[in-house]
């Protein structure tokens, strides 16, 4: 009797040595590409976010292999396999992400948004700031506006507009970013 409790006792320690072993997974191995590494690092966009400019995504990632690249503006696929985009009309007032991939390696890195994409050749909508002529060159001074945006012109009226006073967007409620051409 004594050897059937010490055998029983030899068969549930294998037994639970067993369940634990069959439930033990390795967290470094994912579940769409087991055997793969999980791709780790990061990806940002450099540029302006204007139609017409290029963005370059510059990936930090651990690993070797090809690097694939898929650009989103906001829900809608707009390039692959590249490292630039230029956004286009149909990116205006919409956020710019970029998707990366790299071979032998599991899942993607995608960066951060961008800021809303502008076009320069369109006015700024609710835009109302004032340029003060100082005899050969122009500064933006104070203002009201509605937009989310504001675009200074690189030269007005055949001057160049150097700088922006202190207070120059102090009271824009709205505003997100200011473009300098």
């Amino acid at each position: 009797m004594l050897n059937i409790i010490k055998l029983l006792r030899h068969v549930f320690a294998i037994a639970i040595i067993a369940v634990v072993f069959i439930g033990c997974k390795d967290t470094d191995e994912p579940k769409d590409n087991p055997g793969l590494p999980v791709l780790t690092g990061t990806v940002v966009i450099t540029g302006n976010v204007q139609v017409g400019q290029t963005l370059t995504a510059v990936p930090q990632l651990n690993g070797t292999g090809d690097i694939s690249y898929l650009w989103r503006s906001e829900t809608a696929d707009v390039g692959e396999n590249s490292p630039n985009y230029i956004p286009q009309n149909s990116d205006i007032d919409k956020t710019i992400t970029v998707t990366v991939t790299r071979s032998g390696m599991s899942g993607s890195i995608t960066s951060d948004p961008t800021a809303k994409v502008v076009d320069l050749a369109a006015p700024t909508p609710g835009l109302a700031f004032t340029l003060i002529n100082n005899g050969t060159a122009y500064s933006v001074s104070k203002g009201t506006a509605t937009a989310s945006y504001v675009v200074i012109p690189a030269t007005y009226e055949g001057l160049p507009v150097v700088e922006i006073a202190d207070s120059g967007f102090s009271s824009y409620e709205n505003l997100t970013s200011v473009v300098i051409s």
